[in-house]
Parts: structure tokens; sequence; C-alpha cells
């Protein structure tokens, strides 16, 4: 049982709900993919919302990563803070908006698993992406990535549902659809 995460997110943001329509992995056309944990960014089979089997997929292709796309609605992630959960989402809509564009142009060239292992190291050693520390003193990429988001961003606005508070407009970001966080 994984037992540093605290929120699991789940949007419909525009890119990654197309990949995810398609049934698609993302795979290790671009070294970024590695702040999801993995050499890809795996596609859970559909499966009915609500049902028991929708989660079993999504455990599935979450195994050892913490992102990954539902086949057909989206994307799920999971985070240690709200911050890095919404970070990573947004990394993950970024990457599969260049996903989309590079597949127009065929199937781009991947990077080979050897290299995907050392550049995942090398994010973890220098805690590459994560996001902002309790200090806000981690990544200041991050901390303008997330702060430009808050003002409104490039897409529209983020719902967040928390358990047991009502839906509400907390955070402008990337996405145009809702969004649910559970903390």
């Amino acid at each position: 049982m994984c037992t540093d995460i605290d929120v699991v997110l789940h949007c419909h943001s525009i890119y990654a709900t197309t990949l995810a329509c398609h049934h698609k992995t993302i795979t290790s056309f671009h070294y970024m993919i590695g702040v999801a944990g993995g050499t890809t960014i795996r596609c859970a089979k559909y499966m009915t919302f609500g049902s028991q089997a929708l989660p079993d997929h999504a455990i599935e292709a979450l195994e050892g990563r913490l992102a990954c796309l539902l086949g057909q609605p989206g994307q799920m992630l999971l985070g240690k803070t709200l911050e890095s959960a919404l970070w990573l989402a947004i990394e993950v809509e970024i990457l599969s908006g260049m996903y989309v564009q590079a597949l127009t142009l065929g199937k781009p060239p991947i990077l080979p698993d050897d290299e995907m292992g050392r550049v995942i190291e090398q994010m973890r050693k220098m805690r590459y992406g994560q996001a902002l520390d309790a200090e806000g003193v981690n990544d200041i990429a991050v901390r303008e990535r997330l702060s430009g988001y808050s003002r409104g961003g490039l897409y529209g606005k983020l719902w967040l549902q928390r358990r047991k508070l009502p839906m509400r407009d907390a955070i402008h970001g990337s996405f145009s659809q809702n969004a649910a966080i559970f903390l």
C-alpha cells in the first residue's frame, strides 16, 4: 500500500482526454514523461464510471507511476500534496498537447528505457519538477508555473471538489472541464 500519497486528482483536460478517447499510452517521446514516474503514461482500459472495474484498471495503469490516462474520461494523478498533484496534472496536459502535435507529423521517436531510467534518477536526485515544499523554496520554475496558472492560465477554470466540501471554483488552471480532487 502507498503511504506517501494523500491526493488523488481526476480531470478532463482537453489533450489528455483526447488521447484517452483513443486509448493512447503516451510514450517517452519527451524526457519530461519521467515526472509521472515511469517511461510512459499508460492508458487504462475504459470501464463504466462508478463501477469497481474503473479503479481496478486505474490502479493497474498507475503501477509504479504517479499519472495515467483513463480510457475515455481523462487523466488521473497522485500526489503527496494538492500542489504536487496540480503541478503534475498541468505537466501531463502539456505533454499530452505536445504528443498530439507530434503525432500529426507521424510516430515520434522515443527515448530508450535505459535513457529514461537515467532521466528519472536525475529528476529524483534534483527534486526536478516537484511542487513547492512547505517553505515554498523548492523549484522556482514550478512556483512560476503554478502562480501563472493561478492567475488565469491558458484554458479556463479548474474546479476542485474536496471530500465533504461542496464543489467550488478554487483555482484557475489549464483545464476546461471539472476536476475532482480527493484529499
